[in-house]
């Protein structure tokens, strides 16, 4: 039983530090890493609201997860090594104010759990949300039909436990002062740009080659 306590502890820390350690970066500094990135092929969530997204044509690219990874069939991020998560979207309508979420659903004692990923973030104030003509967000949102790059920068510590079996919903949607718990995402009354569901994530330990 204590192991079983202990083990839900060390979960609840890794998400602590993790959403302490994710950084939003501008685009333009991106890693040489990055530009090794392809298109990975996500789970859309957006059939979990009853109301139609103010984005489309999603796509998004990271470089620790399927197919950049080789034969993996799961997203394996290293630690004490960064990776970046860049989405790409067109706008359908206007939103002011945007911000985004995540939600992790992680084992915890025998149980998957779901449980807010770190804070709310927003992508307008880190210039992280770019337009393609390079204009930022206007009045910290987006406005329709333009393609908008959000990027993020996962900082792996070496001091992460070693977990598996991680799934996360990335949210990003009209920030409302009424709606603060991210907990009750679903019930959040819109409008919403997208919800993109990131399956299989796991934590491993940095191999070291032996000549």
């Amino acid at each position: 039983m204590a192991t079983m306590v202990q083990m839900a502890n060390n979960l609840l820390l890794f998400l602590i530090v993790f959403s302490w350690s994710l950084s939003i970066i501008n685009t333009q500094e991106i890693t040489t890493a990055a530009s090794e990135e392809s298109e990975t092929i996500w789970s859309s969530c957006n059939e979990e609201f009853k109301y139609p997204m103010a984005a489309k044509d999603v796509k998004v690219y990271v470089n620790q997860c399927p197919p950049v990874n080789g034969n993996e069939t799961r997203c394996k991020l290293t630690k004490g090594i960064d990776a970046v998560l860049k989405i790409q979207f067109r706008t359908i309508a206007k939103v002011p104010s945007i911000e985004r979420i995540m939600v992790a659903r992680v084992p915890v004692a025998g149980n998957m759990v779901e449980m807010p990923y770190g804070p709310s973030m927003s992508p307008c104030e880190n210039s992280s949300t770019i337009a393609d003509d390079g204009s930022e967000c206007v009045d910290n949102g987006v406005v329709p039909d333009k393609y908008y790059t959000f990027t993020s920068l996962f900082k792996v510590l070496k001091s992460f436990p070693t977990v598996q079996n991680i799934s996360t919903r990335i949210i990003v949607r009209q920030k409302l002062d009424d709606h603060k718990k991210i907990r009750l995402y679903k019930k959040h009354p819109g409008p919403m740009l997208f919800c993109v569901l990131v399956p299989n994530i796991e934590v491993v330990e940095q191999t070291i080659a032996i000549d």
